[in-house]
């Protein structure tokens, strides 16, 4: 696994542990909102008339969304 994968993978984990406060039995194997989580979400900065946006990226909280995070790293999901 190249080191800048490595890294976000390790990045997002963290903080998906911080969003469920320690907790890994709250990391379920699926969630309601699967099939319309993303990885990256586009937020607005400021006014919506000037278009500014920024990338942010969206820890995984289940299984689902952690093999989508993995396919956006280019790397083999966990599960078939």
């Amino acid at each position: 696994m190249p080191a800048s994968e490595l890294q976000t993978l390790r990045d997002r984990t963290h903080r998906s542990l911080d969003v469920l406060d320690g907790d890994v039995d709250r990391f379920t194997a699926t969630r309601s909102n699967d099939a319309e989580w993303d990885p990256v979400v586009k937020v607005h900065t400021g006014h919506y008339n000037t278009g500014s946006t920024m990338d942010v990226a969206v820890p995984p909280l289940s299984v689902v969304q952690l093999d989508e995070l993995l396919q956006s790293l280019r790397l083999t999901p966990l599960t078939v």
